[in-house]
């Protein structure tokens, strides 16, 4: 086994490798948090910009369906007077 005096300068020349890779490390940790800050900036405009299209579109849907139901009443108006002119006595 290893004098205790041995083990103990293992463990600080360890530790001052460690302490040396901080600035490092920190310096990583900061962009990478710059990096998720932008994301996440990103992320929210992505947010904004889908909630208005989604509005868009329901706003869309709305008058594609009254479209629809004053399509479907001419329609049924034409069937009528169709069915009328064909039940004529003078056909």
């Amino acid at each position: 086994m290893l004098p205790l005096i041995m083990v103990v300068r293992a463990m600080i020349e360890r530790l001052k490798v460690w302490a040396s890779m901080l600035p490092i490390v920190r310096n990583e940790v900061t962009a990478l948090s710059r990096r998720v800050d932008l994301l996440t900036q990103q992320a929210d405009t992505l947010s904004a910009q889908l909630t208005y299209w989604e509005t868009q579109a329901a706003a869309w849907q709305a008058v594609l369906v009254n479209e629809q139901l004053k399509i479907r009443s001419v329609l049924d108006e034409m069937d009528i007077v169709l069915r009328g002119i064909a039940a004529s006595p003078s056909r």
